[in-house]
């Protein structure tokens, strides 16, 4: 009992860095729920899914309220709170995410790309959540500020599992990318139908792949025209199969792709993101363009998108195609340009 009088202590005294240590426990803890092995295989390991509104947006809109919580503990509270300035109920939530953020990254529950892509929401929804709280503090001597939290505490899982019970809305989006090659339309087209093993040293920088995103490695072809299929192969075991649907040499060549990646060993790329529930890779197209003695190659791709927050979702899925294609086409203009 001396230990958590002591405790209670210590947190009215510090009641900002007691409220930092209670938003990030609870950040940490709803993401372990999300992720709890014992859940796997079970009807709620359908209904808690991080790529809901319920938990990008209600986790850090409650972490930002318990950022403040500190301040419930001292006596004369309301008079407290009221000295709070409104920019640190602001932006001194944003501390507690970065630290819980650094914590899942460091024990592999996430991996740098998708903090990176959830990072802007939760640092708003974090500054609102302070914001709230700022509010709610003053009130009734804190009776106020505790049911308002008792409500908000569950409000990720809750979210979440009404999410997974209604439809996914779709937006279909496309992507396109060119470079301009020194090097007539045969030659480039010779180097798009199949890719060989694209070598170390061919292997240039992209932050894309700093973040884990995998390199491109071959794309081999069974047969010449409609109805062949190329199989498009990426680092840790990715493949793309990509069906041959418009062939017209030396001008544009289409496919419909499909991934296959029940062998795949990447926390980025999965089967539980791409080519399911969340986003698609559908079709791809590259047209060639005379330019006098050089070629302007077109590269474009069409993606599904399915989120209940597509407009954001789509602003990343749309840079990590277009830094993937530009990767590609890289690649193919280094190849054209050694080969004349």
């Amino acid at each position: 009992m001396t230990f958590f009088r002591r405790l209670f202590e210590w947190a009215q005294q510090h009641p900002l860095l007691s409220g930092v240590f209670a938003s990030v426990s609870y950040g940490v803890l709803v993401r372990l729920v999300f992720t709890w092995d014992l859940l796997k295989g079970s009807g709620l390991s359908q209904l808690l899914l991080t790529a809901s509104i319920g938990f990008l947006f209600g986790a850090p809109l409650v972490m930002g309220y318990l950022t403040l919580s500190g301040y419930m503990l001292q006596p004369q509270q309301a008079e407290n709170v009221r000295k709070v300035p409104i920019l640190k109920a602001i932006f001194l939530p944003w501390g507690p995410a970065f630290i819980s953020f650094l914590i899942i990254l460091a024990f592999g529950y996430e991996v740098a790309i998708c903090l990176i892509m959830a990072g802007p929401i939760f640092l708003l929804m974090s500054s609102i959540g302070g914001l709230t709280a700022l509010v709610f503090l003053g009130k009734s001597g804190g009776n106020t500020y505790k049911n308002v939290l008792a409500g908000l505490i569950f409000l990720p899982m809750v979210g979440s599992g009404m999410e997974s019970q209604l439809p996914q809305p779709q937006s279909f989006y496309e992507v396109h990318d060119q470079i301009l090659i020194d090097a007539d339309v045969n030659t480039v087209w010779s180097h798009i139908e199949r890719v060989t093993s694209i070598l170390p040293e061919e292997q240039t920088h992209s932050y894309l792949h700093d973040l884990g995103f995998p390199r491109p490695l071959e794309a081999t072809l069974s047969h010449e025209g409609v109805g062949g299929v190329r199989h498009a192969r990426f680092e840790n075991n990715i493949l793309f199969v990509e069906t041959i649907t418009e062939w017209d040499k030396p001008r544009q060549l289409s496919f419909e792709i499909v991934p296959e990646l029940e062998d795949a060993q990447s926390p980025v790329v999965n089967a539980q993101i791409l080519g399911g529930k969340y986003f698609d890779v559908l079709q791809g197209t590259y047209t060639l363009e005379p330019q006098g003695t050089k070629t302007l190659l077109h590269l474009q791709s069409q993606q599904r998108v399915s989120t209940f927050y597509n407009a954001y979702s789509s602003l990343w899925t749309r840079w990590i195609m277009s830094e993937l294609q530009s990767y590609i086409l890289r690649v193919i203009q280094q190849r054209c340009e050694q080969t004349t």
